[in-house]
Order: C-alpha cells, then structure tokens, then sequence
C-alpha cells in the first residue's frame, strides 16, 4: 500500500536511487512491462538503483490519487535523497517576489493552477513552514492570517539566501513505449545529475554524447537553467561550462543535437547542429526557459518510430519528410530542399539554425515504417511531406506541398485544411479526396476537350451531388415512416389490450 511505499523510499533513498513499476494485473499493457522491467534490472546490477514492482489491482484508486496517475502501467524514478526536506519543517522563511517564477515552479511540480491566488498572494512574505512533500518537493506553509497553502519549496529564501534547488529529487514518470531499451535509457538518464560540467572547453566533447544537449556558457549558474534541465532532463542533457570559445566571448545558451542524431542522403556526411542565444536570453530567466523549450531538435533530426514521439510534443511545429532509405538520387534532393528551409550557418565543425516564431522543426524518417499510411502516406509513393502544427493535427498533400518544391510550397501550409482524428477531422479527409478527384477530372477532361470537358465535369458533378442528396432525403423518410409505423404498432397492440381487457 501507499503507506509500505513511502516506508521503502525512506529507507532506499539515503543511499540509492528507485525505480518502482506500478501494475494492475488485469491489464494486458502491465503484462508486457514485467518481463521488460525484468530486463532492466538484469542490465543495471552494478548501479546504484534498486528497481521494483507494486501489484495495485487492490488498491488502485489510492495508489492513483497518492501518485497522480491517470493509468496503469507506470514507472516511477526517485533519485537518491542523502537529505531530506524535513529540516525546513518550523522554520520561517520568505517566499520569492518573482511570480513567473512561482508560477512555473508550482506546474513543475505538478500543483494544481486553482490555488494560484492564494500562492501570489505569498510574494514577499514570511511564512511558516507546516510540513513537507518529498514525493513532489513541496512545502505546506502558513502566513500570518493562519491560510495554508502547498508551494515548490524553490521558492523560499531563508536568511537572504535562496533554498538549495532540488527539484530533481522529486518524483519522474516514464512516459514511452513498454520496451527494455527505452525503459532503461529512462533510468539511466534519470540517474545522471540534473547539471553536469562540460567535460572540454570545447563543444566538439559533445559528440560522445548518445542525445540532445543544452550548454549554459556563463560564469554562474543560473536558475533559470537549472529550471529549464529539470523540465527537459528526459530529452536534453545538461552542461554548464564558463565559457564557449567556438561562440567568442559573453553568455550563451546553446541547443546541441550531435552528427549521430542528424540526418544527410549519403550517411557519415552529417555534422552536429545547434541553436544559438547570447545575453538577451541567459539573463532573464523566464525567456530562458520558453527558449529551451522551442530549441530542442535543431538542425535535420534523424528520427526513428521511438523518437518521433517526443520530437512531435517538443513545443514547436514540425516539417516530417517520408523517404525511401535507398532512393539516395531522390534524397539528396530532399537533403537539399530541407537545407534550402532551414539555411544552417556553418561554425567550426558543427552548423547553426536560427528559429523565428513560425519556423519549424525538420525531421526525416524511413516512409516504410508502420504508422505512416495514417497520415496518408503510402510506402509506394515517396518521398512524402508531412507538416504538423500538432501531434493532432497535420497537413498533407501529394500534389501541393511537394519534396521537390518544399522551399516553395511550405507557405501554402498556412491556407489548407488540418487533418485530425476528430469526426472534424474525418469529415475534411473526406471532403479533400472529393475535391482532389473532382481536380484530377477536371484537369484530363480540359486536356482532352477543352472548356466543353470541363462544362461536362461540372455537370455531372451536379448530377452526382442532385443523386447524393435524394438518396439522404430517402433515407431519412425511411427512418421516419420506420418511427412512425413503431408508433402505430404500439398503438394498436394498446388498443387491442383494451378490448381483451373489456
């Protein structure tokens, strides 16, 4: 139970990091996580994690709302805690006047935006502190009118100084695929501190990175990095160094996608990309953190079936290009479009891409894998593009927004109708494939007879439309004489019930 749960992480944390599989054992999905989680724990012996599972089909509901879960299977991370929160408990401290601050930090903890009220109505102000969460880093305090309320305990200030951050000891849910490799690349970057030192002066060190990075170059480390490693540390590791000689002197923030992550038409050609902000951006915390956040997939990224996921929700719309692997003819045309959209600046051994407001994220992935004919890809016509401005809502189009004119037809995206999986979205699906047939028939009747063609294209789409509607008129006459003759059965079954009653 919740209670057995909280025991063990007292007594595990001091010296290990944990990792508890939660699972219901009516659920197919927590079926296929034990054997994998299995795995994990066979391949990571020699860290320092325990790994475990909870059977919960007895308690589920308590194990939901302790947890804050929406399901089951769920993995859970807590990194190792040698101190815990609980020397704040009495205490008076001071909460933080910054009220972005306070904001963002109480939905990295996962506090619910109802209370905010009562939150920035602490800036500034000392508070007693009731009681701590070590489960999401929080803290119960009291203010002087004896209201109670849960805060980030980021936001203290004790004797002028700010608490200690330690926001990556809270509690980390895993958030992908029930697979052995993916759960234990989630582990193994959990385990990794949230900020480490940049292992050269160099940034070519990157390189033996297997992901993304963020680099802080600046001579403190700010709270707002430390902010924006805790909100990406799944997906970016983060480095912090004093400086970046490859960027000449000053601050800078840097997004860093390595050669192995990016993709080029002739494989081993690829060199790593970033994006680049100075000054503007490191010094004020709140535009560091909405920078992180539309800078994570710089460059071409190679994606896989596993990647794409994360690259979609990563806080910026995507260009998606479906490609054969072995058409290397066609794919160097499509390298040389998406270079045209992009425009890298080459610096040293790496390239940098500028992102405006609109720009997109670009990525390639093999047109052949499984999933894509939901986009309206076909495996036997590619290279193929793919624009979303979400994961839910996409456009795409053979004959209007093309691989070999990317550069030119991405400005149309603006005016074309979004795909979704809504009944919205099924409707326009519908609606597009009419009008694309009705196109293609005008366009051959026009090359074969001219206006006259095309005036027998319309109007035997007149026609099509006038046999379409009768047939709906029909079928709801017929629905409707089907209610009412219903209605008269009853009717007369009453009436008959009456009689034989009489």
């Amino acid at each position: 139970d919740v209670q057995k749960i909280s025991e063990f992480l007292l007594e595990q944390r001091p010296s290990r990091h944990v990792a508890l599989l939660l699972h219901d054992a009516n659920c197919p999905h927590c079926r296929k996580a034990l054997p994998e989680l299995d795995l994990v724990a066979k391949a990571l012996t020699k860290e320092a994690v325990v790994l475990g599972h909870v059977d919960c089909t007895s308690n589920k509901a308590a194990m939901r709302t302790h947890f804050n879960l929406k399901g089951f299977p769920c993995l859970l991370f807590w990194r190792k805690q040698p101190e815990s929160l609980d020397e704040l408990v009495g205490k008076t401290v001071v909460v933080d006047s910054d009220s972005a601050f306070l904001l963002r930090a109480s939905r990295l903890a996962g506090l619910g935006a109802e209370r905010d009220k009562s939150r920035l109505a602490l800036l500034g102000k000392e508070v007693i502190i009731l009681q701590v969460d070590g489960k999401d880093m929080t803290v119960q305090v009291e203010t002087e009118t004896k209201q109670k309320v849960w805060i980030p305990h980021e936001v203290l200030i004790e004797q002028g100084r700010r608490v200690p951050y330690r926001r990556e000891e809270a509690m980390t849910k895993y958030q992908n695929l029930w697979e052995k490799d993916l759960m234990q690349s989630f582990v193994q970057r959990a385990m990794q501190p949230l900020v480490a030192k940049l292992p050269s002066s160099s940034l070519q060190s990157l390189e033996k990175e297997d992901g993304h990075a963020l680099v802080l170059c600046a001579a403190v480390l700010s709270r707002g990095f430390l902010e924006a490693a805790t909100n990406y540390h799944q997906t970016l590791r983060a480095f912090h160094t004093p400086s970046c000689p490859e960027l000449g002197s000053g601050d800078h923030i840097l997004s860093y996608s390595p050669a192995s992550l990016q993709w080029t038409a002739a494989p081993g050609r690829a060199k790593a990309a970033a994006a680049v902000a100075g000054k503007e951006v490191t010094s004020n915390d709140t535009h560091l953190v909405q920078w992180v956040g539309q800078h994570q997939y710089p460059g071409i990224s190679a994606l896989t079936i596993h990647s794409v996921h994360a690259w979609l929700r990563a806080g910026r719309p995507t260009v998606l290009l479906a490609i054969k692997l072995n058409d290397f003819e066609k794919n160097i045309m499509v390298e040389n479009q998406l270079r045209e959209v992009g425009k890298p600046t080459p610096v040293g051994n790496m390239e940098l891409y500028s992102y405006g407001p609109f720009d997109r994220y670009l990525g390639v992935a093999d047109g052949t894998l499984e999933g894509f004919n939901y986009f309206g890809v076909a495996a036997s016509n590619l290279p193929r593009v793919v624009v979303f401005d979400d994961p839910e809502h996409w456009v795409e189009d053979e004959d209007y927004v093309t691989a070999e004119r990317l550069s030119e037809h991405l400005p149309r995206v603006a005016r074309m109708w979004r795909m979704s999986s809504t009944p919205r979205g099924y409707a326009l699906w519908i609606a597009k494939r009419f009008v694309a047939v009705y196109l293609k028939l005008d366009r051959d009747a026009n090359a074969s007879f001219g206006y006259a063609g095309r005036c027998v294209v319309v109007g035997l789409l007149l026609v099509f439309i006038w046999a379409q509607a009768r047939g709906l008129v029909w079928l709801v006459q017929s629905l409707v004489n089907m209610l009412n003759d219903d209605e008269d059965s009853k009717k007369k079954a009453e009436e008959k019930k009456k009689k034989k009653d009489k």
